[in-house]
Parts: C-alpha cells; structure tokens; sequence
C-alpha cells in the first residue's frame, strides 16, 4: 500500500511520523513539499491520511493525498516502483486542498469513521482511465462519544471546523 500526500516542513513532519507510527504506517521518505507513507494494511493507511489531512486542516494546511493499493518493488533500499505507488502519486496530483483521494478497491477497506464519496471515472497521466475515485473524509455524521475506563485503543483528538474528534486506531470512539 502506498500513499502520497504534500506536506510542508517542519513541526507538520512531525505529526506525519507520529500519526503514522501510532497507527502502523512506515515513513517511506520525504519528498520536497511531500511524504511517501507505505503500509501492508490499506486501512491503516487511509487512517493515516484522513486524519493527518483533518489535523493539519485545524492548523491552516490543507494537504493533498492520494491512497492505493498493490504489489511495489523496493528499488535501492528508498524507492518504491510499481502500479500503486504511481496510481497513489497521481491521485494526489489530482486531488484538492483538504481532500484525500483513494482507488475504489483501496477506498472499501476504510475504517467505519471515514465518510467515502461516491466513485468517479478520470483518465490520469501515466495510469491511463481509472473508473473508481473515492474522495474520503471523517464521517461528520458519527456522534462523538467517549468511553469511560481504560481503554486499549489509542485515542487522539482533532479539531474540525472547531468540533473535537477522538480517533482510534479501529474507529471512531
């Protein structure tokens, strides 16, 4: 599973590395303006750029993501070749301020507290047509609750449009 997403520097690569640490994602590199994140389970990934694109969001930064899923080669120890990561590198392209885009496939392995769009079709450069684009965005619609106790879950909060989020690792608690 590959992702791209455009990051800026600084204490933002901060929050990309914990975030996706806490949720089983590997920092693949740094890329400029952008990060390479590679995961083996596609949701965890998509966790990882929706709610790193909603944290940063409350901060002023609207990041671009693009999320698939295949087999990829490891070339040199730092590069990832193949289908998916070119596909994930073009729907970032593609994708708006704010918003994370996935392959239909990649999108259906969401954790339940992702709101995924419905799929479009787009001829992309290098990849050629592909039929299902989902754009993917915490579900405003879950009600915000809180579990008392100890719990085993990791749990973070993020503000959107001002209301808090807690996010776990297998959904939304």
């Amino acid at each position: 599973r590959a992702a791209d997403a455009k990051i800026p520097r600084g204490c933002e690569q901060d929050e990309a590395r914990e975030i996706a640490a806490r949720r089983g994602v590997r920092v693949a590199k740094w890329l400029g303006d952008g990060v390479m994140f590679v995961s083996v389970e596609a949701g965890s990934q998509l966790a990882t750029s929706v709610e790193l694109t909603n944290r940063m969001a409350t901060t002023g930064l609207h990041l671009r993501s693009g999320v698939a899923t295949g087999s990829c080669l490891l070339m040199e120890a730092d590069d990832y070749i193949g289908h998916s990561v070119n596909l994930a590198a073009r729907l970032c392209d593609l994708a708006g301020p704010g918003e994370v885009l996935a392959d239909e496939n990649t999108a259906t392995l969401a954790p339940d507290w992702v709101e995924v769009g419905p799929p479009r079709r787009k001829r992309l450069p290098g990849v050629g047509k592909v039929e299902g684009i989902c754009s993917l965005r915490l579900d405003a619609d879950l009600p915000l609750t809180v579990r008392d106790g100890p719990s085993d879950l990791t749990v973070v909060t993020v503000e959107v449009g001002g209301r808090p989020w807690r996010l776990g690792a297998e959904g939304r608690r």
